[in-house]
């Protein structure tokens, strides 16, 4: 931002002549400026992109929590595409469209869940799995988490194929007795119009 910019270059932003030691620590003079960056750069990004759940804070959920109750929850994967895809296609894409549909539909959108099951991935460098036990585990807390502070109706965007399997036995774990919480996986890539242009341009 321009008022970012310029308080960078008064303040001395990446200078670091002035510091000082505390215990095993030494802190620069200029994290004071550097926090107050991070408010100006945090204002504008709230104002901008209001249904990131990550840039509301809890009286804002509060509020959206008395009128709507439904959460979009991004997931996907972080393993290799080949030798040119990139390594987080599954969430970017997931957290893309999550957050699109978010914007349109008033909805508030989770941080995404960037690890998945990839286990067959893990011979390419860079890829990092979950095992399904602990994927499981990870969905059905994430779930209950936000159940406890009255969503009522989540909806996953899922990036990842091998994602599939263990986040509907998370779904069944949590939807036993008299739940009424409402869970869907919208796995984006099987979708009616992303499979029309699939065909179209790729048979």
């Amino acid at each position: 931002t321009s008022l970012g910019k310029k308080t960078l270059k008064r303040e001395g932003f990446d200078k670091r002549e002035k510091t000082f030691s505390l215990g095993n620590f030494t802190i620069d003079e200029t994290f004071t400026y550097d926090i107050e960056f991070f408010r100006i750069v945090s204002h504008e990004v709230k104002e901008k992109e209001s249904m990131k759940l990550a840039n509301a804070t809890w009286p804002q959920v509060e509020t959206y929590l008395k009128t709507k109750q439904t959460l979009i929850i991004p997931i996907g994967s972080t393993e290799q595409h080949g030798p040119t895809g990139l390594i987080g296609t599954d969430y970017v894409t997931a957290q893309a469209i999550s957050e699109a549909a978010g914007e349109k539909l008033g909805v508030y959108v989770a941080p995404p869940i960037c690890y998945g099951m990839a286990l067959h991935h893990m011979a390419f460098p860079g890829s990092a799995a979950l095992k399904p036990s602990t994927l499981l585990l990870v969905t059905r807390d994430v779930i209950e988490s936000f159940k406890q502070h009255g969503f009522k109706q989540m909806i996953f965007v899922n990036g990842h194929g091998g994602n599939i399997p263990t986040v509907t036995s998370a779904f069944s774990e949590v939807k036993t007795g008299e739940d009424t919480t409402r869970l869907e996986l919208i796995n984006w890539w099987r979708l009616e119009e992303v499979e029309a242009y699939e065909q179209k341009h790729f048979g």
